[in-house]
């Protein structure tokens, strides 16, 4: 994190562990729903890659 922080690839401003504590709800809330079927419920039936590549794109700099 300090690392992707310090290239800029992650907000600098922001602390770590909202970093990490924020990515890790994203991609733990994406498997949940993934796993119930919550995903297609929702009209994000797409596949797990696809659904964590555009998380991390958005989320990343």
């Amino acid at each position: 994190m300090i690392d992707a922080q310090a290239s800029g690839d992650l907000p600098a401003d922001e602390p770590t562990a909202a970093i990490a504590r924020t990515l890790w709800a994203s991609l733990h809330g994406l498997a949940v729903l993934g796993e119930r079927g919550g995903l297609a419920k929702l009209a994000l039936d797409d596949t797990p890659e696809r659904l964590v590549d555009d998380l991390l794109a958005l989320t990343l700099r």
